[in-house]
């Protein structure tokens, strides 16, 4: 299994000034900066995640190092991602600057599913794009760099865009699963102290959700995706001692209820030919992070728990588990020009297996019921990205004056996960199993 991803990433925009003093901000480049991302954000169409639904990392700095960000002072779309509050750390701005990244990724996600017998099927959904856009501005009067300063952040994120069908009949010919998430999070981060900041980030989202099966090998239904929107914040605390960084977040969940997402009918458990409502809440998010910074070496780790068990709807009633996830991550500087980043991610699959089930038996799904087999149907096929360990490296290298270059690759081995038992109809079993290889690309730009 293959998947690539080329990144374009474009950063920061910024003009060093000699004083204190304001000085007006170019507007030609950060024009031109704004429609290469809105660019970005027209072409996308999917992209895949990792940690149940969640992606590692946004930037290639951050992939490379693990998916770590949440004490690890990197870069402000990073920060706006990660951990809100370390916006105040970052020193390549001065008063009145503006930081600015755009990010494109390619993805071309290959996975492979089994219905009861021996033959596997191969995700056919396609490739994908995944765009984030994220600006930073520092807005405080300052002598030295510890005096306090507010910073102020914006990033448009797409955190998740999943889609898988397959080449196949029966089951898993009909099935086809769609979920997309774009987040727009506006940043303020307030540097307390020397030590001490805090930053709160609310987000506004906007989610696209659709669930078609067919009926008799007919192939997936064609009702258009249902769209909601959602809302919730995330707060950041962090402190900077001499080496040491330590961070904290707090993310809340965000619901979305998709009216006419799907038929449950389809899945031949009632009768009602009215479309259904889909409630689906992503959970919380509480993540702790560290990092230690020597001459030369960094190391960084974060661990973060995503409560899947406790949200409301959906997710809850396929019975993910919820997740603790372990990033890890360290830099060595060879030079001021030259970097190398070493990483490593895991979380165990929200999606656990299940074998000797009564297939006959109903659970409820959006208030209605479901055979726990069209369950398994779901769980199994239908959510084939959950590979559970990430190795990743890559580097960064100053290669002008004003232009650097990062670079990550991450290696996902194959996971497999199984759910079967019996109905009235038989014997069943779905299992599905993934892997990818990841190429990130970079590009530093200081105007």
């Amino acid at each position: 299994m293959l998947k690539t991803r080329f990144v374009i990433f474009n950063t920061i925009h910024t003009q060093k000034l000699e004083s204190t003093t304001v000085k007006k901000l170019r507007l030609r480049p950060l024009i031109s900066f704004i429609a290469l991302g809105l660019i970005c954000f027209l072409l996308s169409h999917r992209a895949e995640a990792n940690n149940g639904l969640k992606p590692i990392g946004v930037t290639p700095t951050s992939q490379a190092m693990g998916g770590t960000g949440v004490a690890h002072i990197s870069t402000p779309l990073t920060a706006i991602s990660k951990n809100p509050s370390l916006m105040s750390f970052i020193q390549n701005l001065d008063e009145g600057e503006l930081g600015a990244e755009a990010v494109l990724g390619y993805t071309d996600l290959q996975a492979q599913a089994m219905e009861t017998s021996a033959t596997r099927y191969s995700d056919q959904a396609g490739s994908a794009l995944l765009p984030q856009l994220g600006f930073m501005f520092r807005h405080s009067t300052r002598v030295v760099y510890d005096d306090p300063t507010v910073d102020f952040g914006f990033a448009i994120i797409t955190p998740v865009d999943h889609q898988v069908r397959y080449d196949a009949t029966s089951a898993l010919d009909r099935l086809k699963v769609a979920l997309s998430v774009v987040k727009i999070v506006p940043s303020v981060a307030y540097r307390a102290t020397e030590w001490l900041s805090i930053g709160f980030s609310p987000i506004l989202s906007v989610g696209q959700f659709e669930l078609n099966e067919g009926v008799g090998g007919s192939g997936p239904s064609t009702r258009p995706s249902a769209q909601d929107y959602g809302s919730g914040f995330m707060l950041g605390a962090s402190a900077k001692f001499s080496k040491v960084t330590l961070g904290l977040t707090y993310q809340t969940p965000i619901s979305y209820d998709f009216e006419n997402a799907f038929d449950i009918d389809e899945f031949g458990s009632n009768n009602d030919p009215t479309e259904d409502t889909l409630s689906l809440e992503f959970p919380e998010e509480i993540a702790f992070g560290a990092s230690l910074e020597l001459n030369r070496l960094a190391f960084t780790g974060d661990i973060r728990y995503i409560a899947w068990r406790h949200t409301r709807g959906f997710f809850k009633e396929l019975d993910w588990q919820d997740q603790t996830v372990l990033s890890l991550g360290t830099r060595y500087a060879f030079s001021k020009n030259l970097s190398w980043m070493l990483g490593y991610n895991y979380a165990k699959t929200p999606i656990r297996n299940i074998s000797s089930q009564n297939g006959d038996e109903t659970v409820r799904l959006s208030n209605r019921e479901i055979s726990k087999k069209n369950r398994s149907l779901i769980n199994g096929i239908g959510f084939p990205v959950f590979t559970e360990h990430h190795f990743t490296t890559g580097f960064s290298i100053l290669i002008a004056d004003n232009t650097s270059l990062d670079w990550s690759f991450i290696v996902a081995p194959r996971s497999d996960s199984e759910q079967s038992g019996s109905s009235s109809a038989g014997d069943f079993k779905f299992t599905q199993s993934s892997q990818f290889v990841a190429s990130s690309l970079g590009f530093h730009y200081w105007f």
